[in-house]
């Protein structure tokens, strides 16, 4: 635990660059033959039973809408720097001056 490194068993790792979305880190975690307790879950949308039944706490509706949401953030932010980047051409086109008189 002063160390900060994984517990053996554990195996954390980088997932690297997303293109057009790279403002958020992305990582990964793969647990062999490691006892998570149920508690220590991140569980916002599903919990795990007792027995180790599998539940909803959510509509997956929800769920699949909140992905789609963020996709359509994504496509609009990568139109939006497009429409600068033509917008850029457009005026530094206008106003260059190709040959000499």
């Amino acid at each position: 635990m002063e160390t900060h490194l994984p517990m053996p068993g554990i195996t954390v790792g980088d997932v690297g660059e997303k293109i057009g979305y790279s403002n958020v880190d992305n990582g990964f975690i793969s647990f062999d033959n490691y006892r998570v307790p149920r508690k220590a879950l991140l569980a916002r949308f599903m919990s795990i039973t007792k027995t180790g039944d599998f539940k909803m706490k959510a509509n997956p509706k929800v769920i699949y809408q909140i992905m789609v949401q963020t996709r359509l953030m994504i496509t609009f932010g990568a139109a939006m720097n497009l429409l600068r980047a033509g917008c850029v051409a457009v005026r530094y086109a206008a106003c260059r001056r190709q040959f000499a008189n």
